[in-house]
């Protein structure tokens, strides 16, 4: 019986070990502080990432809209601008996220946030917010012709690459279903981190 309860501590305390703690805020390198979310079994940041770094830019280049959206990241800084315990997700945790919350036409409504979208044919681009994600109409940046469709979309970088130039990313339009596109990496769009 005494070897039965020491085998049972044993394998107690090794699960304990295997479980990371999950914060209930987590800051960045520039001392900005971001709320955390779990939904299903995934725990993200439960708004968009706002640490300065090259090659990222404030839609507009207006301080105030990072203050608002986080900032517009190429996939280079984003791959490296988490804190640390955190980052981008695949492209399978985005699916994840996705079956989460009852699939890519549920999570159109469910992530978005319940303000700031603008109307798409006569109704409202807003979404229910019902995991506390939170996507804000962020808009992109191509380095062509600035930034483009704030109140229309926002995008989120993945880690997982298509082609030494292209890679996976998570979309939400003010219509519409959530999708899994692909953007160039010298595109500027939205970060949120997973934990890790």
């Amino acid at each position: 019986m005494k070897k039965l309860l020491i085998i049972a501590a044993g394998i107690a305390l090794l699960m304990t070990g295997c479980n990371k703690e999950i914060p209930l805020t987590v800051n960045d390198r520039d001392g900005n502080t971001y709320k955390v979310i779990k939904i299903g079994k995934q725990v993200w940041m439960a708004q968009n990432l706002n640490v300065r770094t090259e090659d990222s830019w404030c839609y507009d280049d207006n301080p105030a809209n990072c203050e608002k959206y986080g900032r517009l990241y190429t996939w280079d800084a984003a791959a490296k601008a988490c804190p640390e315990g955190w980052r981008l997700p695949s492209k399978d945790e985005w699916e994840d996220l996705f079956d989460a919350v009852g699939g890519s036409m549920s999570a159109a409504k469910k992530l978005k946030s319940t303000y700031g979208w603008k109307e798409d044919d006569g109704e409202s681009g807003n979404g229910t917010d019902d995991f506390a994600f939170t996507a804000l109409p962020a808009g992109a940046r191509d380095k062509r012709v600035g930034s483009f469709d704030e109140g229309y979309i926002t995008r989120f970088w993945s880690s997982t690459e298509i082609s030494a130039d292209l890679l996976y990313n998570m979309g939400l339009s003010n219509s519409g279903s959530a999708d899994l596109g692909s953007n160039g990496k010298s595109f500027g769009i939205s970060v949120r981190c997973i934990f890790d």
